[in-house]
C-alpha cells in the first residue's frame, strides 16, 4: 500500500523530476565546455629493481624482500617529488619561457601580472640566475626571491606542479609511472620528460652508489680473510720448522724447481764465462801489440782491495741465503741488486785509476778504452766462476736435502 502510494506520488510529480535532471545535464555540459582543457602525459620506466633484486618463494623472508623492493621504489619516489628536485624542474621550464618570452616567441604559460610583469631587465637577470643554477646543478636552500615571484606568477612553483603531478610505482610490476596534466600538452610533455631525465640520473647514481658500497665491502672482506689466512700459513710454517714436520710431496716438488732453477742459472753463467774468456783472448792480442798487457793477478789485486773484498762478502752472503731460499725472495734480490750497484761503482772507480797508471805515458783514448774493457771483462770473468761456484755450492746442498727426504 505505501509503495503503490509512493509511486503515484512521484507521477504526479513527473514533469518536474524530469525538468531537475535536464537542467542538471545542460548546466553540467555548459560548465564542462567551457572549462579549459587538461592535457595528461605519461611516460613509464622500467627500473630493474624487482629483476636485480628477486623474490626467492623458497626462502623465508619473502615479506622482508618484498618491503625492501617497496622500500626502493618509495624512495625513489620521494626523489623525484622531493621539493629540490622540483625547483629544479621549475628552474628548467622557467628558463625555456622567459628565453622564449625574450625571442618574442609563446611561453608554455603566461605569467599572472599581477604578481609579476615581463620585463627584459629581470628576464635577464632571473635567466643568468637560472642558467647558474642549471649548469652547477644546484637547487639552492634560499631559493632568490626574483626567482621566486616568477615562479609563482608562472604557476610553476613547488605547490602549483606537485597538484597534476603523479610519480609512483605501476602496480606490482618492475615499472615506474610519470604522469602530468595542464592546459598545454607541449607542457605535459616537457615536464615529463625532464623527470624522465631526472629519474635516470638518480636511479643510475643510486645504483652506482650500491655497487661502490659492495665493492668496498667485499674488498675490505677479502683484505682481512687474506691477513688471516697469511698469519695462520705464517704460524704453520713456523709450527713445521719448530717441530722438524716435513711435507714430503710438497717439498719434492719446491726441490726440484729449486734444481731447475740453480741448473739454469748455472749454465747461463757458464755461457757468459765462455764468452769473456774469447773476449779477453782478443784484447790480450791487441794490447800486446800496443806493447801492454793486462793479468789475471791484476784483475785478483783489484778485486782483493778491501773495499771491493767487503761488498763481495756480503753480496755472497746474500746470495747463499737467496739460493736456499729457492731464488723466491723478492727482498733478498732487492738487497743483491743494491750491493751489484755498489760494487760495479766501486770496480769502475779501481778500474779506472789502473787504466790511468798503466796509460800514463800513452796519450791514446782508444788504447784507454780497450784496457778499460779488458780490466772491465777480466772482473767479469772471476765473479763469474765465483758465482758458478756459489751455484754448484746450493746444488749440493739441494741434493743432500733431496736425499734426505728420500730416507723419509
Amino acid at each position: 500500500m505505501d509503495l503503490l502510494l509512493i509511486l503515484n506520488i512521484l507521477w504526479k510529480k513527473k514533469w518536474l523530476l524530469l525538468l531537475i535532471a535536464a537542467t542538471t545535464t545542460i548546466f553540467t555540459y555548459f560548465a564542462m565546455k567551457f572549462l579549459p582543457p587538461q592535457y595528461l602525459s605519461e611516460a613509464i620506466v622500467a627500473t630493474g629493481i624487482v629483476e636485480r633484486r628477486g623474490i626467492d618463494l623458497e626462502q623465508e623472508n619473502v615479506f622482508i624482500q618484498q618491503f625492501q623492493i617497496n622500500s626502493q621504489f618509495s624512495n625513489l619516489r620521494n626523489r623525484i617529488l622531493s621539493r629540490s628536485n622540483l625547483r629544479m624542474l621549475s628552474y628548467r621550464i622557467l628558463e625555456h619561457d622567459l628565453t622564449a618570452m625574450s625571442q618574442g616567441k609563446p611561453p608554455f604559460r603566461t605569467p599572472d601580472e599581477e604578481v609579476w610583469a615581463f620585463n627584459t631587465s629581470d628576464a635577464t637577470t632571473a635567466l643568468q640566475l637560472l642558467s647558474d643554477h642549471l649548469r652547477l646543478n644546484n637547487p639552492s636552500q634560499t631559493e632568490e626571491p626574483l626567482l621566486r615571484s616568477i615562479a609563482t606568477a608562472f604557476r610553476y612553483d613547488f605547490e602549483s606542479l606537485s597538484e597534476n603531478l603523479v610519480a609512483q610505482r605501476d602496480g606490482d610490476t618492475d615499472y615506474f609511472k610519470i604522469q602530468f596534466s595542464s592546459e598545454n600538452p607541449l607542457l605535459s610533455a616537457f615536464v615529463v620528460n625532464k623527470l624522465c631525465e631526472d629519474f635516470v640520473a638518480i636511479y643510475n647514481t643510486e645504483r652506482a652508489e650500491g655497487e661502490n658500497t659492495a665493492i668496498n665491502f667485499y674488498t675490505t672482506l677479502a683484505q682481512e680473510k687474506k691477513q688471516e689466512i697469511d698469519s695462520l700459513t705464517l704460524a704453520i710454517s713456523k709450527y713445521k720448522q719448530n717441530k722438524q714436520i716435513v711435507n714430503l710431496e710438497e717439498e719434492g716438488s719446491f726441490l726440484i724447481a729449486e734444481k731447475k732453477d740453480l741448473q739454469l742459472a748455472r749454465a747461463e753463467e757458464q755461457k757468459n764465462i765462455q764468452a769473456l774468456e774469447k773476449a779477453i783472448i782478443n784484447l790480450d792480442k791487441y794490447l800486446q801489440d800496443k806493447n801492454l798487457s793486462f793479468s789475471k793477478q791484476d784483475a785478483q789485486s783489484i778485486l782483493l782491495r778491501e773495499e771491493v773484498a767487503k761488498l763481495k762478502e756480503e753480496k755472497g752472503a746474500l746470495l747463499e741465503q737467496y739460493d736456499l731460499g729457492g731464488r723466491l725472495d723478492e727482498s733478498l734480490q732487492s738487497e743483491i741488486r743494491k750491493t751489484d750497484e755498489i760494487l760495479d761503482v766501486q770496480l769502475v772507480k779501481l778500474a779506472e785509476e789502473r787504466v790511468a797508471k798503466l796509460n800514463k805515458e800513452k796519450k791514446d783514448q782508444e788504447l784507454k778504452e780497450i784496457l778499460f774493457k779488458r780490466i772491465d771483462a777480466e772482473i767479469d770473468l772471476i765473479v763469474a766462476q765465483e758465482s758458478v761456484s756459489a751455484i754448484d755450492n746450493a746444488l749440493k746442498k739441494a741434493g743432500t736435502r733431496s736425499r734426505w727426504i728420500c730416507r723419509k
